[in-house]
Parts: structure tokens; C-alpha cells; sequence
């Protein structure tokens, strides 16, 4: 059933004060490697750096036409207050725990009318960004990546970055004329319950819990059953960001993922609540080139409310 918010995902986390550091470090990035993906300079530190951007180029590039800021936080703290120009795209409000082909049709409507909705064209750049480097942000920008966008991009830091840096915020939502977005789905990028069902046991693909412990081992009961898909591997979606909620070092979320088994040679679906902070991990694998990565759109709001798919209840660690 296609639902609106109908399973919270607590992808919410507490990061402590933002120190001025973190403005520093994104100019870093921007002074020591840029390059250019698709008319759109990115940070260097990661060997695929399409889906990140820092604050540097950002605030060189807000003159740019082509560019589409979203803010994808719910509409209450949008309303709060959001960086000058940017469009209020709530994508924890559009979810579905039914991946069967009419949940997915009827989630890709109503997610691409809320892009349309601010803005976004087909050759939008779109920078997406949270109140850090957060999973709402990186659900729209694995969305837009899933529905064949060419340019959908996480700004590093999130608003965060931007108040640090000094910059101001508004309460003035802009008039944004409808996009001409044309969607184009790639089925690669996304996986479904009879995805993971075909895949139990197959040892060319790992599935990814991202979710807090207590969720894996079953001690949260947020659905009508606990647990964890059988023969999947435990890693947290917050392993990716840093205490400042700024995207960590390359090669430190690859040796984290290498030590849990995810491999570059393997197929990886990540999953959570309802495939935010999976997206997360998504957007992190692919910056770091893995070639077959799928987010479960659905994740355990489908998976754990279902009577026919496998749960696994793992001892403690």
C-alpha cells in the first residue's frame, strides 16, 4: 500500500553544535581538488564524485541559471528558515512499503510531480541538502539519480555548513515555475522485496542492514514483526559521516565497508526503515565506484509488516 510518513525510518541523529571547522574543511576540499562531471565541479575525494559538492562551489555557482536548490527537510523547519532560493521538496512525506509494480508506479508519481513542483528541469544541476549531510537529502538525490537524472548532487555539510560559513538564511519561499522534468527509471538502481527474495543465499550479492543496532537485533518494534533479513550484514548508515555530519574521508568509508564483506566485486542492496539511510550508504558506495549498487526502496516498513518474507532475529553483539 502506498502510504505518506506511515513508518517513521528514525533516521534523525544528534550531531552536537556545528564548529566553525566545518566551513573550513569544505573550502579545503575546494582549493585542493576540483573536477568537472557533467558541468558540475565536485569535491575530489572520492574516486566518483558526482553525487557530492561542497559549500565552495555552491556559493560560487548561485548566479548559475541551471541550478535547482531543493531543501528536502519537512515543510515546518523549511518554513523556519532555508537557504535564499531553494525549493521545499518534505521527501520523508513520499515513501511506499509496497514494491510491487503499482506501489513503485504510484510512489514515482507523486515523487516526480514534487520535483517538477520546485522547479527541477531536465538540465537542472539540483543540489540537495539537509540539515547535514542527512539521509532526507540523500533519499531525493538517489531518487533523481533512480528516475534518470543527470545532475542531482548532496551538498556536503547540509544547511549547516552554509550558517557556519556565515551565510544568511530566509523564511521567503521563491516562485519557482514549474519544471519539465522527464523521468526516465533505471531498475538497476533500485531493488524490491522479490529482488531480496531471489537473492537470499547468493553469495555474488550482500545485503546491507544500515539501521541502529537495536533495530538489526530486533529490540525495536516499529513494524509487525522485528528482526533482520536472513544472511544480511550489519552496517550502520552513520559509519559515513563525520561528528560534524560532514561526509568522511574516502578511504576511510572504504576500509569500513571492505571490513564488513562489501566489495566492489559484489552486488550491494542496503536497506533501513524505508530506503533513506540506505540511501545514504547508496550515494557513498557509488562515489567510491561500485559498479552494482540497488537501494530497497521499500526497506523493513515493508519487509517487517509482511506475513511471507524471512526474519532473522541475530544474537547480540
Amino acid at each position: 500500500m502506498f502510504t505518506r510518513a506511515s513508518y517513521h525510518d528514525g533516521a534523525r541523529c544528534s550531531l552536537g553544535p556545528t564548529p566553525k571547522r566545518l566551513g573550513a574543511r569544505l573550502c579545503y576540499h575546494a582549493r585542493t581538488g576540483i573536477s568537472s562531471v557533467k558541468g558540475v565541479c565536485v569535491t575530489n575525494d572520492f574516486p566518483n564524485p558526482h553525487f557530492l559538492i561542497d559549500l565552495a562551489w555552491l556559493q560560487a555557482h548561485l548566479d548559475d541559471p541551471r541550478l535547482r536548490l531543493i531543501d528536502a527537510r519537512p515543510a515546518h523547519d523549511y518554513a523556519a528558515g532555508h537557504l535564499p532560493g531553494a525549493a521545499n521538496v518534505d521527501v520523508y512525506a513520499i515513501r511506499t512499503e509496497d514494491t510491487g509494480p503499482e506501489g513503485i508506479a504510484a510512489w514515482e508519481t507523486e515523487q516526480v510531480a514534487a520535483f517538477r513542483a520546485a522547479g527541477v528541469n531536465d538540465d537542472s544541476i539540483v543540489v540537495v541538502y539537509d540539515e547535514h549531510t542527512l539521509t532526507n537529502a540523500a533519499r531525493a538525490v538517489w531518487a533523481l539519480d533512480y528516475l534518470g537524472h543527470a545532475a542531482a548532487q548532496l551538498l556536503d555539510g547540509g544547511m549547516a555548513a552554509w550558517v557556519a560559513a556565515g551565510d544568511p538564511l530566509t523564511i521567503a519561499a521563491p516562485d519557482v515555475p514549474p519544471g519539465n522534468f522527464t523521468p526516465a527509471p533505471d531498475r538497476d538502481k533500485l531493488a524490491t522485496r522479490h529482488d531480496i527474495l531471489d537473492r537470499l543465499g547468493n553469495e555474488d550479492t550482500v545485503i546491507v542492514d544500515t539501521r541502529r543496532i537495536t533495530e538489526y537485533l530486533g529490540q525495536e518494534h516499529r513494524t509487525q514483526r522485528s528482526g533482520t533479513i536472513p544472511g544480511s550484514t550489519y552496517l550502520e548508515w552513520t559509519h559515513g559521516i563525520d561528528g560534524t555530519g560532514a561526509i568522511n574521508d574516502a578511504e576511510a568509508v572504504r576500509a569500513s565497508f571492505v571490513a564488513h564483506g562489501i566489495t566492489p566485486d559484489k552486488e550491494i542492496i542496503p536497506f533501513c526503515g524505508g530506503g533513506y539511510r540506505s540511501a545514504h550508504t547508496y550515494l557513498l558506495l557509488k562515489g567510491l565506484g561500485y559498479p552494482r549498487v540497488r537501494n530497497y526502496l521499500g526497506s523493513w516498513g515493508e519487509w517487517g509488516n509482511r506475513d511471507d518474507t524471512p526474519i532473522v532475529i541475530p544474537d547480540g553483539e
